[in-house]
């Protein structure tokens, strides 16, 4: 004679959702960093730094929503505009001779 247990489907486990990221704060800030650090040289900030400001606008607003690190996408977005404002000093400053490079 077979015996069957039936469980109740209330105590089968289900996985745990995937946990929120917001990696587009990461990147903003890596970007931000990165292009403040290498505006000085003049070599290829522009896109950096614009980039950085867009992928922190967009982690800000996700933030705002419940998506973590706040943090990261308020010091990406400040320093691609500190990025981009150095960037357009130095513009200025060289004639034009940096925003060729």
């Amino acid at each position: 004679m077979t015996t069957t247990t039936s469980y109740p489907a209330d105590s089968m486990a289900t996985p745990d959702p995937a946990p929120t990221t917001n990696g587009l704060a990461v990147a903003s800030m890596i970007l931000g960093i990165t292009g403040l650090v290498i505006c000085l040289a003049g070599i290829g900030t522009f896109a950096q730094v614009a980039l950085a400001i867009i992928f922190g606008a967009i982690s800000l607003h996700r933030a705002n929503q419940g998506a973590p690190r706040k943090g990261y996408a308020i010091a990406g977005l400040s320093l691609g505009i500190v990025g981009f404002l150095v960037y357009f000093i130095i513009g200025v400053a060289s004639h034009g001779v940096f925003f060729l490079v």
